[in-house]
């Protein structure tokens, strides 16, 4: 059973025996099974969740009930009880909804992008069916039940019970006739229907006088012929004094006139019981303590006088109808106060005791709250941290501790230990420290001894938040020297904690440029992470190492195969955008550019359905450098802009920062920058992180020296420094750094004036990309961008003098695409080869047919050869 959800509020209530069947109102409700939504909007009294049930039993439908009440405006509230609802109707299994907790607990968007593809995805009907949905004002949850409207999904109804007028959807849905709308006339009861229900009721004869009087003080309200009934059966005159236009005066009708004219009995069993929301036979069992009472007894006499007691589909679980209920919680403390032989916090701790003995943890602590009972809460609270944490169900656990006065648990090690880790999730790196603090400090003090199972995890617990709390922030130093002393330290280490541990490992090694070590940590990790959405993730990690390190076949396999888990399991469809995104990535590699857009627009078009924590992160840093190697540079600094708004989550180690890309757009915009905050080291040891900081470095060092006409002995130290790092990369196994050092070396032996060197190097870059079956889209690194007009090879473009002289001369792109013209090339393979769009491509030609004066493609070649630009 889930610790945290209260499953009575996804059970919709049984029909109570004397129900009226509304056959006209269950006709206009089968008209509408084609509409998108029914609103049924009416007072309470009215009938209405009966009705849906009703509709609902009798046709058969499958649904998924949700009665909300204010809690429900916590979005995390909301989606848990939505996500618990697909369990029960078995869209998704226990498994996946434990997987699910797992990997979005702490992010709301998140789950509202599981939870609508999964409603999204269903291919058989279901009614979404939100009972007393007036409670409801939050903007997001609007927003999610527009979006699954919008999303359009033929098998899926939305049905809204409520008081008042629904804030969604527009008006516009209705005038399209996608909405039903039934109100207060069409749920009131007409005469006939009335004279049907008091013939339930009584054998009496039920003249036509008595008809029309209910009618006309009711006004056909259900609540009201339900009160005046109970003095029509009986013989009685029907009270004049009843003002059905006023809710508290009802309350009062239905206490002062209903409830308090029965035996004691009767009102002490319905004051006691109405303290909880839901109450079961054996619960009430508890709360009367008396072995006298028979308890099925009292709840068949208050079902059969029609006492507002309401029996929900889940076995031997009962509710008061919710205007009594409200009634009984405004008079309640009155009856207390009244009985000197009843104290309501007695009442309470039973309830409390009984809820824990029945591992109803969320139920027992909120009785406990309820009479400031913190102590008691405080430790419950402590007790049930093991299966919080191995669940991650942290966030919700943290609703019941905010629930408490700080100075009730601040002593309590294991409730400040979850505190950090739910701050820690959340992104409150600082705060979670130091309750992790708090935690240790108070352990080490008291030696704290309560709840021994738990409490020896504390020290372990702490070493690994530090570890996780360095890799969040990138500092990488020193973290795998601690994970060795932690697995040599402790000798139990549960498997999630092991499995979170790999996981760090990998991205230390990963940071310090080891390619196999971060790769065997992965594999181990998920030797310990057997949930299938968190082993997709990390597949989804170890596709990102092969990426970032060029094992583009590796990740393509890998990829493949992740691919058809989704296929195969409706749950992992949360990870399909950053499938997607990884498409494009490989396209990208391979120069196959166009290819490359449409599987980022497709994983943007999943993205904003469902997707990882740190997909949009992604995504828009794979935008970005898309736009950079097009040159559209304005487009890529509005991106980064972005990103320095968006939070990642992530400790894998980023290969390119967002001050990188900054950099790479100053540098290629204007081919010098004043500073690099990163310099060029000869350290074997230079963490990955750094290496492309350090890149930069070289490359803006290499236009100094192009543009200061410098001889190139300068370079001497930044080849040496090379050549020692390629001996890292082949040791490390990393291909990309190979291919980048080596293509570095080439520029740099070029500005030396040793073309047989630059071509060497230049080749060894170019087999090993072979090797892997991409090209290299590193538009940094390529001779063509680092090196105007100089020939790379035979049929290379030829600086000539004839460009200066030019009216207008032609720009180095503008060489690139002429040289792509006169090898007859169409402009997608010259955007595929230069990684620019084929519309960017149109645009230059445009701008070189204007510069050369010529209208034709024939007439370029031509007039290249005679200015001397080809040979």
């Amino acid at each position: 059973m889930n610790t945290f959800i209260y499953e009575n509020k996804l059970s919709k209530p049984h029909l109570p025996h004397n129900w009226i069947k509304r056959n006209k109102i269950l006709k206009l409700l089968d008209k509408s099974v084609n509409s998108d939504v029914i609103q049924v909007v009416a007072p309470a009294g009215s009938g209405k969740s009966m009705l849906i049930s009703h509709w609902i039993s009798e046709r058969n439908y499958p649904y998924l009930w949700y009665s909300l009440n204010l809690s429900d405006n916590d979005l995390n509230n909301f989606y848990s009880y939505l996500l618990r609802g697909l369990v029960i109707n078995k869209i998704i299994s226990e498994e996946a909804y434990l997987g699910v907790l797992k990997m979005f607990n702490t992010s709301e968007y998140n789950m509202n992008a599981f939870i609508s593809s999964q409603l999204l995805s269903i291919e058989n009907d279901l009614y979404l069916i939100f009972d007393d949905f007036h409670f409801i004002s939050c903007n997001e949850i609007f927003t999610f039940l527009k979006k699954l409207l919008d999303l359009k999904n033929q098998y899926l109804k939305i049905i809204v019970i409520s008081r008042e007028e629904c804030p969604f959807p527009p008006i516009s849905k209705t005038l399209e006739g996608s909405v039903t709308q039934i109100g207060t006339s069409e749920l009131s009861l007409s005469k006939k229907e009335i004279q049907s229900y008091l013939k339930m009721l009584s054998s009496r004869g039920v003249n036509s006088q008595l008809i029309e009087s209910i009618y006309e003080k009711t006004e056909g309200w259900l609540i009201g012929v339900q009160l005046m009934s109970l003095f029509a059966v009986k013989g009685e005159l029907v009270p004049k004094e009843l003002n059905i236009k006023k809710t508290t005066s009802i309350k009062q009708y239905m206490i002062d006139e209903i409830l308090l004219l029965e035996d004691q009995s009767i009102i002490d069993f319905v004051y006691k019981t109405s303290v909880v929301d839901y109450f079961t036979t054996s619960l009430c069992e508890k709360i009367m303590d008396d072995t006298k009472l028979n308890v099925e007894s009292i709840l068949y006499r208050l079902m059969k006088k029609n006492l507002f007691l309401v029996e929900l589909e889940k076995e031997n679980t009962y509710r008061y109808h919710h205007l009594f209920k409200e009634a009984l919680d405004l008079t309640r403390q009155q009856y207390f106060k009244s009985n000197s032989l009843v104290n309501e916090k007695s009442i309470n701790l039973i309830i409390a005791s009984w809820y824990e003995q029945n591992d109803m943890s969320l139920e027992a602590i909120d009785q406990y709250i309820q009479v400031k009972e913190y102590s008691k809460a405080v430790n419950l609270l402590s007790k049930i941290w093991p299966e919080i944490d191995i669940k991650m169900l942290h966030k919700n656990w943290k609703q019941q501790v905010d629930k408490l006065p700080e100075d009730s648990y601040m002593n309590n090690p294991i409730i400040c230990l979850g505190l950090g880790w739910t701050l820690l999730q959340d992104g409150y790196v600082s705060l979670a420290q130091s309750y992790f603090k708090k935690s240790f400090d108070v352990y080490i003090q008291k030696r704290y001894s309560e709840h021994q199972e738990v409490s020896n995890t504390i020290p372990l617990s702490c070493k690994i938040s530090e570890v996780y709390i360095a890799s969040i922030n990138k500092q990488y130093d020193g973290i795998l020297d601690k994970i060795k002393n932690i697995f040599n330290e402790f000798d139990t280490i549960n498997v999630q904690n092991k499995g979170i541990l790999y996981t760090l490992q990998a991205c230390a090694y990963w940071a310090k440029g080891d390619f196999y070590s971060a790769e065997q940590s992965l594999v181990k990790s998920r030797e310990y992470l057997k949930d299938d959405l968190v082993f997709n993730l990390v597949d989804l990690t170890l596709i990102e190492l092969y990426c970032e390190f060029g094992y583009f076949k590796k990740a393509e396999l890998l990829l493949n195969l992740v691919e058809s888990r989704v296929g195969k399991n409706n749950v992992l469809k949360i990870t399909k955008a950053s499938i997607e995104l990884f498409r494009g990535k490989l396209y990208f590699y391979k120069g196959d550019l166009e290819l490359a857009y449409e599987k980022l627009s497709l994983s943007e078009e999943y993205g904003s359905i469902f997707a990882l924590d740190d997909w949009y992160f992604k995504m828009l840093k794979f935008k970005a450098r898309m736009l950079i190697s097009q040159e559209m540079f304005d487009e890529a600094y509005e991106i980064v802009a972005q990103l320095r708004m968006v939070i990642n989550p992530s400790p894998v180690p980023e290969y390119i920062t967002l001050s990188n890309l900054e950099d790479t757009i100053r540098l290629r915009q204007t081919k010098e920058m004043e500073s690099i905050s990163n310099r060029f080291s000869k350290d074997n040891d230079a963490y990955f992180t750094a290496e492309y900081s350090n890149i930069l470095f070289i490359l803006t060092t290499l236009y100094s020296v192009k543009r200061n006409n410098s001889d190139g002995s300068n370079l001497d130290y930044m080849i040496e420094t090379m050549k020692d790092l390629v001996k890292t990369c082949e040791r490390q196994k990393r291909i990309n750094s190979l291919v980048t050092f080596n293509l570095l070396l080439s520029i740099c032996y070029h500005y030396k004036g040793d073309e047989f060197k630059s071509r060497e190097y230049y080749a060894i870059s170019e087999k090993i990309t072979a090797q892997e079956g991409y090209k290299l889209p590193y538009m940094l690194f390529s001779k063509e961008n680092i090196i105007e007009n100089i020939p790379i090879s035979k049929g290379g473009l030829v600086y000539s003098i004839s460009n200066k002289e030019l009216i207008e001369p032609l720009s180095k792109r503008e060489l690139d695409i002429l040289l792509c013209i006169c090898e007859g090339l169409t402009n997608k393979e010259i955007s595929n080869k230069l990684y620019l769009s084929e519309e960017t491509i149109k645009s230059y030609n445009k701008s070189i047919f204007r510069k050369l004066e010529v209208n034709r493609r024939t007439q370029v070649i031509v007039k290249a050869k005679e200015l001397g630009f080809i040979k």
